[in-house]
């Protein structure tokens, strides 16, 4: 009796052969992903209540035998919500770019007094940390990978550029 694969919200599903118990999980994947058309890295498989995620353990190390059911669990996507999210974050993002390039074209001017250094480094080192802060403020879902991502990057972002206002005042 081949392998059931049950996948979709349809209850769609495959049947296949399993080869070999030695096969590794990867080659599974492989097989299954060609078969309902999508990358190999999109999805995860779970096997008796277990989430299967060593590509290369051997089949058998999971039990997957002739009359096993596969379930394939795939990204819902990103709701209404995260969307929103992830816009503030990349607003958020690009504010941090066009600071960033007014503090380089800001620190490579020569001709300016002592005064107005400190208070524009005051000014950049101010704007710098309301950006950081609303970053840090914005509530992310755990499953919200991309949106969790972005706000890392920002983060980073922002507080190279903070790094870089505190070295220039030495």
């Amino acid at each position: 009796m081949p392998v059931r694969v049950n996948w979709g919200t349809q209850n769609e599903h495959f049947l296949f052969d399993l080869p070999d118990p030695s096969t590794p999980l990867g080659t599974i994947r492989e097989i299954i992903a060609a078969h309902i058309d999508v990358a190999p890295d999109t999805f995860k498989i779970v096997h008796d209540g277990a989430l299967i995620l060593d590509n290369n353990a051997p089949i058998s190390h999971y039990a997957i035998r002739h009359d096993s059911i596969l379930q394939l669990v795939t990204p819902t996507g990103e709701s209404d919500e995260e969307r929103l999210k992830i816009t503030a974050i990349k607003e958020q993002l690009v504010a941090i770019r066009v600071l960033g390039n007014e503090l380089a074209r800001f620190t490579q001017r020569e001709s300016q007094s002592q005064a107005t250094y400190t208070k524009q480094l005051a000014y950049f080192q101010e704007s710098f940390t309301q950006l950081l802060l609303r970053l840090d403020a914005t509530d992310l879902q755990k499953n919200w990978v991309h949106a969790r991502a972005l706000r890392k990057e920002g983060v980073a972002s922002a507080q190279a550029f903070l790094d870089r206002i505190d070295a220039a005042r030495t």
